[in-house]
C-alpha cells in the first residue's frame, strides 16, 4: 500500500525496538533522502509487522527531522539554490513534499521470533547493519537488554568517547567482548573473537542482574583509578579488555586498589607499549584465549604488589617478634606495656588499603588503641 509523508508521520509507527540500531544516518543521508522525495526519485519501501517497523527507521528518523526544522536540504539537481528547512518550504512545495506517496510493506501479524528472524534476514543479506549491530539484534532478549542497561553507564561512555571510529554500537561491542572473555572456556586455543558472536545467543550460569552490577562497579572503579586519559586511542579495545577483566577478577582488591591508584596508573601507562605489541600483527592468533589472558595476566601483576593480603592476623609467633624488637609501650597513647599479653599487632598500613601482614608493617598497639582503629577502617 502507499501512504502520504503527512499519515506516515502521524501514524506514529514504533521503530525504536530492541533489536533496531541505534541512528547511524548522518546529514548527507538525510540530504539525499529529502531531495530524492522533492525531485521524484526512487525511495525504497517501508517494512512494517504488528505496527512497528522492521526496515526504514533511518528514512522516518530522517523525515522527522526534516519536518522538525533540525537540518536543512540543499536541491542537489541546482546546487546553487539556498538551502532550505522545511519551515523555509513554499506552501506549493510543503504540500508536495506531505503529499509524496511512501511504499509501505505491512506483513500483518507476526510472532516475536518471526519479526527478528525477517530483519536479520532483511539486513544480513545487505551492508546496512555493522557486526555489532547483528550481534545485538540476534542476542537472547535478557541478554540484549543487559548490555544496553551497562552501556548507559556514564563513566564506559567517557571512557571510550572518541577512541573508536566506528560510532555505532561500539560501547555495547566492547561490553560483550568482555563478557565473552570472562565466560569463555579456559582452554587452548579457543577463538574469542569467534565466541564473542554467540555469547549473547547463550543463557549465562549467573544471575545477569549480579553480572550488571558487577560490570557497573569494575566500570566506576576503574574510571576513578584511570580517568579518561590513561588508555590510548591506539589498540584501545585490546588494552581496555585487559584492563577491565583484570579488575573484574580481582573486586575483593579494590579498596586497597584506590588505595594506591596514582602508583598502579602510573606502572599501567608504563605496561601500555607492551600490551601494544602483544597485538602486532593481528588476527585470530592474537585472539586466542592464549594471547588474551597472557595480556590480562600482565595487568594481574601489576595488581598483585596492591592485593589486599589474604592472611588477616598475625600469629603468636610474629606477636613475640614485634614485641621483642621494639619499646614496650603503645605507639598511639604511649601506655606503658608491662607484658606481651598487654598489647595487639597492628597493620602500620591497614589492611583494608593493602597492608600486609607481615612483622615489618606490625607494631604495638594497647587493645583498647587498636580495637577504636579497627573500627575506623
Amino acid at each position: 500500500m502507499e501512504m502520504k509523508i503527512k499519515d506516515l508521520i502521524q501514524k506514529k509507527y514504533k521503530y525504536e525496538t530492541k533489536y533496531q540500531r541505534n541512528v547511524a544516518w548522518k546529514k548527507k543521508n538525510w540530504d539525499l533522502l529529502i531531495d530524492s522525495i522533492m525531485n521524484g526519485y526512487h525511495i525504497p519501501p517501508i517494512i512494517v509487522t504488528n505496527g512497528e517497523v522492521i526496515d526504514g527507521k533511518q528514512r522516518i528518523v530522517a523525515i522527522e527531522k526534516y519536518m522538525n526544522n533540525e537540518y536543512e536540504w540543499h536541491d542537489l539537481s541546482n546546487l546553487t539554490t539556498k538551502g532550505k528547512k522545511y519551515s523555509d518550504l513554499s506552501t506549493q512545495e510543503k504540500i508536495a513534499f506531505d503529499n509524496r506517496d511512501i511504499l509501505i510493506t505491512d506483513l500483518g501479524d507476526m510472532t516475536n521470533e518471526k519479526v527478528l528472524e525477517t530483519f536479520i534476514r532483511i539486513n544480513e543479506g545487505s551492508i546496512k547493519l555493522n557486526k555489532a549491530e547483528l550481534m545485538m539484534a540476534k542476542a537472547l532478549p535478557e541478554n540484549r537488554e543487559l548490555v544496553k542497561n551497562i552501556s548507559h553507564n556514564r563513566n564506559i561512555n567517557e571512557l571510550v568517547n572518541n577512541k573508536i571510529n566506528d560510532s555505532r554500537f561500539k560501547v555495547e561491542n566492547l561490553i560483550t567482548r568482555c563478557l565473552a572473555i570472562l565466560h569463555i572456556e579456559k582452554t587452548k586455543g579457543k577463538d574469542v573473537r569467534s565466541f564473542t558472536n554467540k555469547i549473547l545467543q547463550q543463557e549465562f550460569t549467573n544471575d545477569i542482574a549480579n553480572i550488571q552490577e558487577k560490570f557497573n562497579l569494575v566500570i566506576d572503579w576503574m574510571f576513578e583509578i584511570l580517568g579518561n586519559d590513561t588508555i590510548p586511542t591506539k589498540s584501545f579495545n585490546t588494552i581496555f579488555e585487559s584492563i577491565f577483566c583484570a579488575f573484574y577478577n580481582n573486586t575483593e582488591n579494590f579498596k586497597s586498589y584506590i588505595e594506591s591508584k596514582n602508583e598502579i596508573k602510573k606502572e599501567i601507562v608504563i605496561l601500555q607499549a607492551e600490551l601494544l605489541s602483544d597485538q602486532m600483527g593481528g588476527g585470530i592468533k592474537f585472539d586466542s584465549y592464549d594471547f588474551v589472558s597472557k595480556r590480562i595476566e600482565k595487568v594481574e601483576y601489576v595488581l598483585l604488589p596492591y592485593n589486599l593480603d589474604s592472611k588477616r592476623n598475625f600469629s603468636y609467633d610474629e606477636k613475640l617478634t614485634i614485641w621483642n624488637n621494639d619499646k614496650h609501650e603503645c605507639k598511639i597513647c604511649n601506655k606503658v606495656l608491662n607484658d606481651i599479653n598487654d598489647y595487639e599487632p597492628d597493620h602500620i598500613k591497614p589492611h583494608s588499603k593493602g597492608g600486609k601482614t607481615i612483622i615489618s608493617n606490625g607494631q604495638i598497639l594497647c587493645i583498647s588503641c587498636n580495637r577504636r582503629k579497627s573500627n575506623n577502617y
